[in-house]
């Protein structure tokens, strides 16, 4: 084994609380039958259908719940009398009520040789608990005689936990079972009170923020647990900031990102495992690592990741600036270009690649006028603004004056998206006019039919329509997105994308199951704090801001953290309050 060079642990140990199931969702008894082709694998026993309880034994269940009291539990043993076919096993699906992270711990006493399995799941299918097809989480413990507690080496994430038990025909008495609930230990310093819809909002994407937080910064915790690059730097870093005022989470996933460079120039997608993978690195995912890197120097004031991470934004930046073509455009990025879970053409030269291409630059060229490297902070600069000049006359399309997704050829697309005409807005690569006509055309009225945004880039949609001043349009596209689909559907975390089943990602439907707790998918987090109080910091470490409340049709009030203390910003219907820390000044 080669060398390795152990690096000092920098961000806080976890927090653990015990958390007791809020009701049974099921109590029955299951055939045991073996699973012929894959006997090992106990997600396929307990995703059997089940039948109410008549042969096993369950007494007392509702003591599962509570951490006193006892359940008594056993296998039926009719099948001895050599007529009756088939011996069943007591089946138990408890519901904690909402998504979390945590080990399953289950106190016992039992005789020798006794099995249970124990199972986890986000979500039922059709109203019943099944793993066996998407993520086969499952535990297995054999018994020892006597008092027992199981705890598994692993973490899971869970809202359903199914105990199975099996040959046990004499039966066995649970104790106690728990979750022990482990999450990163952030301090709720940012906030978001006012319209009480909004405000459950605001809860599921904090919550989600804080599901995908433990060791490293997740996608999900529940099927990958991956710290994905371009999830965590567009939506995961930027609502940490505001909801809990954290640098150290962040800090660490830009050094971690930054150690996964490929011999192409870019990061890898996944920055807390292996990989050599390089040909399906997402090139749009590194230009989201810059954005990130000098936002955090924006935020923080911490100028070392800007230093030590220089090297890598360099190398992203070659590997675009090696692609432009005369005009000022790139064109056919290698690897897979991703820009979201939708039907987005990104064919030949893409207009969403493009824009996210100049928001880079910019940060790019920020980060090297900070380290006084002139050559590099007038190529990036000059990068920007040849997209820019490019931009409307290569993707408008004078027919109906909005952005098409690509331009293949001589050929434009015929697909126009949210994606394209957002990312145009928000990076500046369209005129006041353009913009605005785009967001009464596409946002507004919605003329023209468009592909939707999937939870993801609604980061940018939100940021478009805010620039714009059009913070309604963005509090409509909440409401409908995540009111409708997820709060209303009793979601308490954000699901993956608008649908649990299935997508339309390519066009035409998939289904297969979508996680309920994706931390890209929780971008309002952010908007109900900063972008209702209209916050853009001007100077590190949030020396200096510009503040600009919204006039909503109702009160609220948002606390914004910083590094210099907690920005508070109130309005009531008439007038806005704005309360500053001593060392934060208003622009």
């Amino acid at each position: 084994m080669p060398d390795l060079r152990r690096i000092p642990r920098d961000i806080d140990f976890l927090r653990e609380q015990p958390v007791y199931a809020r009701s049974l969702q099921g109590v029955e008894e299951c055939l045991d039958l073996a699973a012929r082709r894959a006997p090992g694998d106990a997600s396929l026993s307990l995703s059997q259908a089940g039948r109410p309880v008549a042969w096993a034994k369950v007494q007392d269940e509702h003591h599962l719940l509570t951490p006193a009291g006892q359940t008594l539990l056993a296998c039926s043993d009719r099948h001895r009398d050599g007529v009756t076919d088939g011996r069943y096993d007591p089946c138990l699906t408890l519901d904690f009520g909402r998504v979390l992270t945590g080990y399953a711990e289950v106190e016992v006493d039992a005789p020798a040789g006794a099995v249970l399995e124990i199972g986890y799941a986000e979500r039922l299918v059709d109203g019943r608990f099944n793993i066996s097809l998407e993520c086969p989480f499952a535990d297995r413990a054999t018994l020892a005689e006597g008092p027992n507690v199981f705890r598994p080496l692993v973490w899971r994430s869970f809202r359903y936990l199914r105990l199975r038990l099996k040959e046990c025909e004499k039966g066995l008495r649970v104790r106690a079972v728990r979750a022990i609930e482990v999450n990163y230990p952030y301090a709720a310093r940012g906030g978001f009170k006012g319209d009480g819809r909004l405000e459950k909002i605001f809860d599921i994407c904090r919550t989600t923020l804080e599901l995908c937080s433990i060791e490293s910064l997740m996608d999900t915790p529940y099927r990958e647990q991956a710290q994905w690059l371009g999830d965590v730097a567009a939506v995961t870093v930027p609502g940490i900031y505001a909801c809990f005022g954290d640098v150290a989470m962040p800090g660490k996933f830009l050094r971690q990102a930054a150690m996964n460079t490929r011999p192409t120039g870019l990061i890898a997608n996944i920055s807390n495992v292996s990989s050599s993978a390089w040909s399906d690195d997402i090139p749009d995912y590194s230009l989201w690592w810059i954005m990130a890197l000098w936002r955090h120097y924006l935020y923080s004031g911490d100028a070392r990741y800007l230093h030590e991470c220089y090297p890598e934004m360099q190398r992203i930046m070659r590997t675009h600036l090696e692609r432009l073509r005369p005009d000022g455009l790139l064109d056919s990025m290698f690897g897979w270009v991703f820009i979201d879970w939708a039907a987005v053409d990104t064919r030949g030269t893409c207009a969403p690649y493009n824009a996210l291409f100049a928001g880079a630059c910019d940060a790019a060229a920020a980060v090297a006028r900070f380290k006084n490297d002139q050559w590099a902070a007038d190529t990036y600069a000059a990068a920007a603004a040849g997209v820019r000049q490019a931009f409307a006359s290569t993707f408008i399309d004078p027919a109906d004056g909005i952005v098409v997704d690509a331009v293949d050829g001589a050929t434009r697309s015929v697909r126009r998206s949210e994606h394209g005409n957002a990312a145009a807005i928000a990076f500046g690569c369209v005129d006041d006019r353009l913009a605005d006509q785009i967001v009464e055309r596409v946002f507004a009225k919605r003329s023209v039919p468009t592909t939707e945004a999937q939870p993801f880039f609604m980061v940018v949609v939100l940021e478009a329509l805010r620039r714009r001043g059009r913070r309604d349009l963005a509090l409509r596209l909440i409401d409908e997105r995540w009111g409708q689909r997820m709060l209303d559907r009793g979601r308490t975390s954000c699901t993956e994308e608008w649908y649990e089943n299935g997508s339309w990602r390519h066009g035409d439907w998939s289904g297969f199951q979508r996680t309920h707790s994706h931390a890209w998918s929780a971008c309002p987090a952010e908007f109900l704090i900063a972008g209702l109080a209209g916050i853009e910091i001007r100077k590190p470490g949030c020396a200096q801001m510009q503040i600009d409340p919204y006039h909503a049709p109702f009160a609220y009030g948002v606390t914004y953290p910083t590094p210099r203390g907690d920005v508070r910003v109130r309005w009531d219907g008439a007038a806005a309050q704005v309360e500053l820390p001593p060392a934060v000044q208003r622009v």
